[in-house]
């Protein structure tokens, strides 16, 4: 079973090479440049084993993206 990761972040070229690193590891991802873009992967059925959140983002930083996580029963 691959691993399954959630990445966030709004610098396209650390997105990119993130995304680069965790293909290559086979594991099975979703990449969101956007706090608001990530909200939409909450209501989804989509449980990852890690998530990756950049803590300085202009629309919803990381950490305000963690407390919502945490209110997410899944």
């Amino acid at each position: 079973m691959k691993e399954k990761i959630v990445v966030v972040d709004d610098d396209a070229m650390s997105l990119k090479t993130v995304r680069r690193v965790f293909d290559r590891a086979g594991m099975e991802g979703r990449y969101f440049c956007s706090g608001d873009e990530f909200s939409t992967c909450l209501e989804a059925e989509y449980v990852p084993d890690l998530f990756l959140l950049d803590v300085h983002m202009p629309d919803v930083n990381g950490l305000d993206l963690l407390r919502r996580l945490r209110t997410v029963p899944a």
